[in-house]
């Protein structure tokens, strides 16, 4: 769970190093909001993200939590942010 009401989801179909990793994660994760040029040009350079990259999905918890959630999304897209955080070496 992320920020007491956003919550995490793999894929239904995960790599096994992906599953492994995921059981490394600390129950509460703490990101910091960057623009996004400095993280897609290092992350994307000379690749084209597919399914294959997405890890986790982030969901708000609830129909309170959804309207927080919605209005952090509408933030991050109008400054052009995202987020990152680092677990043991992964980005």
């Amino acid at each position: 769970m992320l920020n007491n009401g956003i919550h995490t989801h793999p894929p239904s179909r995960v790599r096994r190093k992906v599953y492994e990793f995921l059981g490394l994660l600390p129950h509460i994760l703490k990101f910091e909001l960057v623009p996004c040029g400095d993280i897609w040009a290092s992350l994307f350079n000379n690749h084209c993200s597919g399914k294959e990259d997405i890890w986790l999905y982030f969901f708000a918890s609830g129909r309170e939590r959804s309207d927080i959630y919605t209005a952090l999304v509408k933030f991050m897209r109008s400054k052009d942010l995202v987020t990152r955080t680092l677990i043991n070496d992964v980005e």
